[in-house]
């Protein structure tokens, strides 16, 4: 007797199950490969219409946020490309009541995308149109644009849903031909993709506090390590705790870590040295007491780019003989360096107090402060970060992702964690025959060496200010009472008052830039470097108010009958007969100009006995 052999359904339950798989598989592929575009002033703004637009990097929460700084009734455009529908996503952040407009310009066209006035933060997302266009984004008053970017959205996620919906809804209801390892296997992969989504958000939970290793591959996206190293107490903002026993590590200087030099710039040294603190809370071996001189001042004093050893006061203490303490803290500004003396440097009976005065932000760190003490951080005021990647895409932002990227990396080196000099191809600073300037770098022979520098954008910047401008300042007018009130203190306390005037890099440097390129060459130069902040600024500007500040504090000192002693002579000479007093991609002095710094002030010091 022949059995009839019955049709098989086209549409078996594997079949529907591997169709929903698909489906899903499709669907995350999409999530996952979504491209993420920031809009920066310098890749994707040209020169703004009007009004003041600043790009900064902020450090908030251990995380690296791109901030578009824009003011007076700043008005910029920016060049976009979305070939599929995209979403500008951005948090407003206004300083008192501000007022935003944004309009997409076509070829023909205007269209009103979003228009909204603001009194607190504002967290929006705006459909664009398909096609190449450009956005005007215009502000009245003062607005910080928090991580201003276009976005990819996961517009077909409905389509994915119902698909996923009807066939897991079918294949439930069609019953099994025979029993198979389905369900193991659906199980299985359930439960994996569980596992990894576990894993993902427990990493994310411990975000900094992962091995550097981790902390080091995810810089790019702007991740900030957990830095034990500093604390945060409610007088001081910010410093170094008591009784630390640390390592300061660095290889690209405070240029390259911002982004105003790229790293193929930078020499190939990698510096590693002890960072630690007494039981106040700064660099030096123990407190003591008494004490000959008191050493007031920021990151030009504390020397935290240097070893303890190399710094002026250490080397102060060495040439004289006498006891210096150093108070320093990077940072710090002149209030937090009143606080200092007050709370620490007088009660050990310094005969001389010695507050090193930085010319190159002291002013900013003067209102930063301020504004701090009485209103908290104000939107473009955080901690400065670095340059971080502006287009990536959904999936290179997962945790999982890094440890994948970093595993790969170990097995290829054998197991071997790569140094820092091995993951870049340099150029290097070669040597060279005339004077050149690339990508933010000088590089000029003198004396048959060659001098490599670049500058601190805003410290080139703050050189166009002029006398009146710096005396009307709110920065200076906060500087002058700390000073003012640092004097009456020491005068109170039977300590001399000096001040050590340090200048910026670009106030020493500039002469020889000047011998070196043509007005063009420098206004070209200048210009390159202004895109974090497009105010005007002419090399003529520059040499005529460099020494502005140097003047405002001489006559301050003139007046109060405090000493000082200004080092921007010394330094200029030394730079102008090839040596190097800075290091070349940082603002900060290096071993010889601590060098100097103590050698003059001892000098200086000796003569008034």
């Amino acid at each position: 007797m022949n059995s009839v052999r019955r049709a098989q359904p086209f549409l078996t339950r594997p079949a529907l199950v591997g169709a929903l798989l698909l489906i899903m598989g499709i669907a995350t592929a999409d999530w996952l490969g979504a491209r993420t575009e920031r809009l920066t002033v310098q890749e994707r703004a040209g020169e703004p219409e009007r009004g003041t637009v600043r790009q900064r990097y902020a450090i908030k929460s251990n995380q690296v946020v791109p901030e578009i700084i824009m003011s007076d009734g700043a008005r910029a455009v920016f060049v976009i490309d979305p070939r599929a529908p995209r979403e500008l996503r951005f948090v407003a952040e206004p300083d008192g009541t501000a007022e935003y407009r944004i309009v997409a310009l076509g070829e023909n066209s205007r269209r009103l995308i979003a228009r909204k006035k603001i009194v607190r933060e504002t967290k929006r997302s705006v459909t664009l149109p398909p096609g190449g266009l450009r956005l005007q984004i215009s502000v009245s008053g003062k607005i910080v644009w928090n991580d201003l970017r276009l976005v990819r959205p996961f517009s077909l996620w409905p389509f994915y849903a119902i698909g996923a919906f009807i066939l897991g809804l079918a294949a439930w209801f069609r019953p099994p031909r025979q029993k198979t390892g389905l369900t193991n296997a659906l199980t299985l992969l359930f439960s994996t993709a569980l596992s990894l989504l576990v894993i993902e958000l427990a990493l994310r939970a411990v975000g900094p506090r992962l091995p550097p290793l981790l902390v080091a591959a995810r810089h790019d996206l702007g991740m900030v390590a957990a830095d034990n190293r500093w604390v945060e107490p409610t007088r001081y903002r910010l410093r170094l705790p008591r009784h630390l026993g640390s390592y300061n590590q660095w290889q690209y200087g405070g240029i390259v870590q911002l982004g105003f030099l790229p790293k193929s710039l930078s020499p190939r040294v990698a510096y590693r040295y002890p960072l630690r603190t007494d039981a106040e809370g700064f660099r030096n071996e123990k407190v003591r007491d008494p004490i000959e001189v008191a050493a007031l001042g920021d990151s030009f004093t504390d020397g935290s780019a240097s070893p303890r050893e190399d710094i002026w006061p250490s080397r102060l203490e060495t040439l004289t003989g006498r006891t210096v303490q150093n108070y320093g803290t990077s940072g710090f500004g002149p209030q937090q360096e009143l606080y200092v003396l007050q709370d620490y440097a007088l009660r050990h009976h310094p005969r001389l107090v010695v507050l090193a005065f930085f010319a190159g932000n002291d002013l900013l760190d003067a209102e930063a402060f301020d504004h701090w003490e009485h209103a908290g951080i104000r939107p473009g005021e955080e901690r400065s970060g670095w340059v971080v990647i502006d287009s990536f895409r959904r999936y290179q932002t997962l945790f999982l992702w890094t440890m994948g990227q970093v595993g790969t990396d170990l097995l290829r080196q054998g197991g071997k964690v790569r140094g820092p000099d091995e993951s870049d191809t340099r150029e290097g600073l070669r040597d060279v025959s005339h004077p050149e300037f690339r990508e933010g770098l000088f590089s000029v022979p003198v004396n048959n060496r060659t001098l490599h520098f670049a500058f601190l954008p805003p410290y080139l910047q703050a050189l166009g200010e002029t006398r009146a401008q710096l005396e009307a300042s709110r920065g200076w007018a906060l500087t002058r009472s700390s000073l003012g009130k640092m004097r009456e203190e020491c005068r109170a306390h039977g300590s001399e008052f000096v001040v050590l005037l340090i200048p910026s890099k670009p106030q020493v440097y500039w002469p020889l830039c000047e011998h070196a390129f043509s007005q063009s060459e420098l206004q070209k130069a200048i210009d390159f470097l202004g895109h974090w902040d497009p105010k005007p600024l002419s090399p003529e500007a520059v040499s005529a108010n460099r020494l502005a500040l140097n003047a405002l504090v001489r006559d301050f000192c003139a007046s109060s009958g405090s000493p000082l002693l200004d080092l921007t002579p010394a330094l200029q000479r030394e730079v102008e007969g090839g040596a190097q007093m800075y290091f070349p991609d940082d603002p900060h002095l290096n071993t010889a100009g601590h060098e100097l710094a103590a050698r003059e002030l001892a000098k200086f010091l000796k003569s008034r006995r």
